[in-house]
């Protein structure tokens, strides 16, 4: 190897160890958690707080990297269970109205593979009606039946997913979001999938991701710029866009004015009433079947894709 070239290479390497060691310094004297080569594997099973709340309380929770699980429980009192197997700043605080729970991991940067995640566990009485708000950075976050709470999550990176809940505001960078029964949901995503088993009010923002609900919603309302939307039954009113994907819907009856529009998607119907349809193509086949009765209503509903088909019954 010639000398220039033996130099280059040394000042090239040299960098790199002053760049990687600023970016150590970074990141363990921050608040930035940063896991490389690190690849997780079930639960931690190390349980570092635990504590029971006397008072029915709302809940908050703060974590950095940590899954949250909340789950009802033939219990009279609010249970909190900390687990990690890294080092962790943690604390369990009542204030007037809440039971306030950090867990926040000492060592940022980690290394391994099979690492047990950490994990914030409230065990909850059955008939548990408050509020339940967690600001998450990465972890999954779980809730079991609790048909009487509200719901209110801030995360950047994990899974949503919700037996039963009352209503719930979602903001979630990258993750999907799973409910089988809601009252209300409004939530946005920049990349992930929505799955709702059946609810009375959707409203829902994604980037990149499918949009379905397997059964029944009364108020429908939402938007993916890249993603099929699927629906089961719509009863009441429908608001669906997509730039690139599908519309199919089962039945709806409409009872408002709506709107179905797509860039490049075709658009289906199997049974329409209540409304009369209106529908525009640019490229694609058009097959509308409005009933004598829906020509006559005064409730329209708009379908307009650029490139699709348009298929209602």
């Amino acid at each position: 190897m010639n000398k220039g070239l033996t130099i280059t290479l040394i000042s090239l390497l040299t960098l790199l160890l002053f760049f990687l060691v600023g970016v150590m310094i970074f990141l363990f004297n921050g608040n930035t958690s940063f896991n490389i080569f690190s690849i997780t594997s079930g639960y931690s099973k190390k349980l570092i707080e635990e504590k029971e709340i006397n008072n029915n309380l709302n809940i908050n929770v703060k974590t950095d990297v940590a899954d949250v699980i909340v789950e009802e429980k033939d219990i009279n009192n609010i249970k909190v269970e900390l687990y990690s197997e890294k080092e962790a700043e943690h604390e369990i605080t009542e204030s007037s109205d809440s039971v306030n729970i950090v867990l926040k991991q000492k060592v940022k940067v980690q290394f391994g593979l099979f690492n047990k995640s950490p994990r914030v566990v409230v065990y909850v009485p059955n008939n548990f009606n408050k509020n339940i708000k967690i600001n998450a950075t990465t972890g999954d976050v779980k809730v079991g039946n609790l048909p009487n709470s509200d719901l209110y999550v801030k995360a950047t990176t994990g899974d949503i997913k919700a037996k039963k809940i009352n209503n719930a505001d979602i903001k979630v960078t990258t993750g999907d979001i799973k409910i089988d029964d809601i009252n209300n949901l409004k939530s946005e995503t920049r990349t992930g999938d929505y799955k709702i088993n059946s609810a009375k009010k959707i409203s829902v923002v994604t980037n990149t991701g499918d949009i379905k609900v397997l059964n029944s919603v009364d108020e429908f309302d939402a938007t993916t710029n890249t993603g099929d939307i699927k629906v089961g039954d719509v009863n009441y009113s429908i608001n669906a866009v997509t730039n690139t994907g599908d519309v199919k819907i089962n039945k709806a009856t409409i009872l408002v004015n709506s709107k179905i529009k797509t860039g490049t998607g075709d658009v289906s119907i199997g049974f329409i009433s209540g409304c009369y349809v209106d529908g525009n193509t640019r490229i694609g086949d058009k097959n509308i079947n409005n009933s004598t009765e829906d020509r006559k209503s005064d409730i329209i509903l708009k379908i307009n894709t650029r490139v699709g088909d348009i298929d209602v019954n």
